[in-house]
């Protein structure tokens, strides 16, 4: 499966037109919103950390940026 047809899938839109034509309208907005604020936020958040920290370790290993350096603070602190 290609990455653009699992986001596709995984949308949390997505998912509730797919339960949205086998259900009711509220059962599918309340699944669909349990979906999107238990599992995929937690996906998403993990996957984007994951990616982060890959980065900043290829970087850290080309001598781009130091351990700890202000690329990597201020993503997470909210700086510059």
């Amino acid at each position: 499966m290609k990455i653009e047809s699992f986001q596709h899938n995984s949308n949390p839109l997505h998912v509730y037109c797919k339960l949205r034509k086998v259900m009711w309208k509220r059962l599918a907005i309340i699944i669909a919103r349990f979906y999107e604020k238990i599992i995929y936020n937690t996906v998403l958040h993990r996957l984007i950390a994951a990616e982060i920290s890959h980065i900043v370790k290829k970087k850290e290993r080309a001598g781009i940026v130091a351990p700890d350096g202000p690329a990597e603070r201020s993503y997470f602190e909210g700086g510059d």
